[in-house]
């Protein structure tokens, strides 16, 4: 964990011990030496405990844009960085590292008549779906939604294999639909039909997202200039509009303090 996160870390050790059964009244040199694995039944790290332990309010924000016209209400570290209203495209970037410390990026999004690229996230602004990237940086998983089917790569890390993969409906659906894809470090986790209680379909690897800071040192980024990035391209990949589609109407970015927010609160903030 990062230094200026050492009130948290005895929070989150703390709040470990103490599920444990261990005893938490140890010093932060003590609590610092204790190893935390995974929590148990979860693709999510230990520290998510915090969520019902140490219950805060959680700072985040969000934006919406509509496909159709390019308008949005972006700013701050969610950045609009072209729209292209004609083919209902638009790419974006969340600074992750700004003006919070943002452990997840929630991408919510109403689709209709859903076909070709229709999101894609990166983790490189040179990713263009199907793994690896025009060599900005080795962290460079994505996912990518491509005629219904989802799937998640991995880094070059990680040997950019695909980690993942969903399949969606066969044929082009009739009706929009609102889906939800949430990403944090090494996890994803997709809702295919958020107002109608479908299964979530859930992704955990070390080499998906990486958060900052890099875990590992990066050959291609060498001063870390993409490591406090997020991409996204909708309806189209974000590093090729050739590998485009259609589908998405509007979609709003959700970012959070918190690994897994709640749905209700991504609901409210979203308007939709």
């Amino acid at each position: 964990m990062q230094t200026h996160t050492s009130y948290r870390m005895r929070q989150v050790l703390g709040a470990y011990l103490l599920l444990s059964g261990a005893s938490s009244a140890l010093s932060l040199e003590q609590l610092a030496t204790v190893e935390i694995p995974a929590s148990p039944n979860s693709l999510l790290p230990a520290e998510d405990i915090l969520d019902t332990i140490y219950p805060v309010a959680t700072p985040y924000r969000a934006c919406t844009i509509l496909t159709a016209t390019g308008g949005h209400n972006c700013s701050g570290d969610i950045q609009v960085v072209d729209t292209l209203p004609s083919k209902s495209q638009a790419r974006l970037r969340v600074n992750l590292d700004g003006q919070d410390i943002w452990r997840s990026i929630t991408l919510r999004y109403e689709t209709c008549k859903a076909d070709g690229w229709t999101w894609h996230i990166g983790d490189s602004p040179t990713n263009n779906g199907y793994a690896g990237d025009a060599g900005s940086t080795q962290h460079d998983a994505e996912a990518q939604s491509l005629n219904r089917n989802l799937r998640v790569y991995a880094s070059d890390i990680g040997g950019s294999g695909l980690t993942c993969q969903f399949p969606g409906p066969a044929t082009v659906p009739a009706n929009c639909v609102v889906q939800q894809v949430t990403v944090s470090e090494d996890y994803l986790r997709f809702n295919p039909a958020v107002n109608y209680g479908a299964p979530v379909n859930q992704c955990g690897s070390p080499y998906l997202f990486d958060f900052p800071n890099y875990d590992e040192y990066d050959a291609e980024d060498h001063w870390g200039q993409y490591e406090n990035w997020l991409y996204f391209g909708l309806n189209r990949t974000y590093g090729s509009a050739s590998r485009h589609g259609v589908g998405i109407t509007r979609a709003c970015i959700f970012a959070s303090a918190s690994t897994l927010p709640a749905d209700s609160l991504i609901k409210k903030a979203c308007r939709f």
